[in-house]
């Protein structure tokens, strides 16, 4: 496989015998063999009856085919979307020989082969990361809203008795100003560290700069609810080292006691955001139980 920017080919797997090596410490680069790589973008095959007196690949001779006691080579480039990102090689070993066009077209259908599978791998790749670019926060690896307000849909459907909690990190746009985004970012993993040793990650999500979503699921969502309220304060709380300064944070928790008697998702996280808004507004770095009645405060407001 190339790699380097095509300076370099790196052998991935080798068969030899019917036995096979994977990532064979075996590299051929360009600048010794400009000949064989140039050959390689201008041909479909690359058959060398006589490797070694083959102008394409005679630059191997003294080292590669000596060395392996190669005496001819039917290479054939291997492409992912148009362009070539490896070689199929089939050396003959000891004499020289000739290569029948059924062999060609045979390596030809191997490295077609070769080339879907390797295009499906990345199609697969871009897939995932586009549904991770979608649905999962880039800083923190977290759930984003969308996928949150999915998974806490799901569970209110099920008619599963659970909390939802909302976590403020008090001030933080000021931490932010002061230490910079990249250090800020730093920060939000390293709550997220602490959040995941409370609750699991797929209970976790980021909804904004500074805000986070925990669904906390319990057949007692009142008393887990506060606990895990409590757990997350005092997490919090704990100074964190970012370089030569040392950073103390607070938060406020906005809390629904259980999310069974919602229908939407998208109504239970606002109701648990005006709870937080209160308990920000009581003085920050407390929790907030949201009652019937305080989203009319909050309109009113």
């Amino acid at each position: 496989m190339f790699e380097r920017d095509d300076s370099e080919l790196h052998c991935a797997a080798l068969y030899q015998n019917a036995n096979l090596e994977l990532n064979v410490p075996m590299v051929l680069y360009r600048e010794k063999t400009p000949r064989y790589f140039d050959a390689l973008k201008n041909l479909l095959t690359l058959a060398a009856d006589d490797a070694a007196t083959d102008s394409r690949t005679s630059e191997f001779t003294d080292g590669y085919l000596a060395e392996n006691n190669i005496g001819a080579m039917l290479d054939v480039p291997v492409c992912v979307f148009g362009k070539m990102v490896g070689v199929l090689c089939h050396e003959h070993i000891g004499s020289t020989r000739h290569w029948t066009d059924e062999e060609r077209i045979f390596s030809c259908a191997i490295a077609a082969l070769a080339s879907q599978a390797l295009e499906h791998r990345r199609l697969n790749q871009l897939e995932l990361e586009r549904n991770r670019a979608l649905f999962f926060d880039s800083v923190t690896g977290v759930a984003n809203r969308a996928l949150l307000l999915d998974r806490l849909s799901q569970r209110i459907h099920a008619g599963e008795s659970a909390a939802l909690l909302v976590v403020d990190i008090d001030r933080f746009d000021h931490v932010q100003q002061a230490i910079g985004t990249e250090d800020a970012d730093a920060v939000l993993v390293a709550m997220v560290d602490r959040l995941a040793s409370i609750v699991t990650m797929d209970h976790i999500g980021r909804l904004g700069n500074d805000e986070f979503a925990i669904i906390v699921p319990s057949d007692s969502p009142m008393l887990e609810a506060m606990k895990v309220g409590a757990q997350i304060q005092s997490a919090i709380a704990e100074p964190i080292s970012l370089g030569a300064q040392e950073i103390v944070l607070s938060a406020s928790i906005g809390i629904v006691m259980n999310i069974k008697p919602y229908h939407e998702a998208s109504d239970c996280l606002r109701d648990a955001s005006i709870a937080l808004s209160a308990a920000i507004q009581s003085g920050r770095g407390g929790q907030q139980v949201f009652t019937p009645g305080m989203d009319e405060l909050a309109k009113n407001a």
